[in-house]
């Protein structure tokens, strides 16, 4: 079972409360290729990891969340990959609680994502061929559009 296209997109958002949930199964073939054993390298190439990233910037958080868990779980304990992608479900979340309306909620999340990135040391680096200070400009962005509660 191959993933989609990185570029792939469900067919809406789901934002809980307010829009269906996705079927399981929209994503079963992204969990499908994460297995025990991938190294960060493999992690890095998957079809998960690169449509998990892509979910993210077009602001389905909830989505890339569940693309992103199952890469985050099978990275090493500690490591600075596994951080990155916390990180990265982190502002995902944001996300979410932004197109929700809850500005106090997605502004902790970008602050949590942006400690993630700070405990492996910041931007200036190459982590799953990502530069974090990629995460932390789209960070800035998400607050940017929020609206005070």
């Amino acid at each position: 079972m191959k993933p989609p296209d990185p570029d792939w997109r469900p067919p809406h958002a789901y934002l809980p409360g307010q829009t269906a949930r996705h079927p399981e199964e929209l994503f079963a073939a992204f969990h499908y290729e994460i297995r025990p054993g991938l190294s960060p390298k493999d992690l890095a190439e998957s079809r998960s990891w690169a449509a998990g990233w892509s979910l993210m910037q077009a602001g389905y958080g909830w989505e890339a969340h569940e693309v992103l868990e199952p890469v985050w779980m099978a990275l090493p304990d500690g490591s600075a990959e596994k951080i990155f992608v916390q990180a990265v479900i982190q502002g995902a979340n944001a996300t979410v609680k932004a197109r929700m309306g809850r500005g106090k909620a997605a502004l902790r999340l970008c602050e949590i994502a942006r400690g993630h990135v700070s405990e492996i040391g910041g931007g200036g680096q190459v982590i799953l061929g990502r530069d974090p200070e990629e995460l932390l400009n789209w960070l800035e962005r998400v607050e940017a559009g929020l609206t005070s509660e």
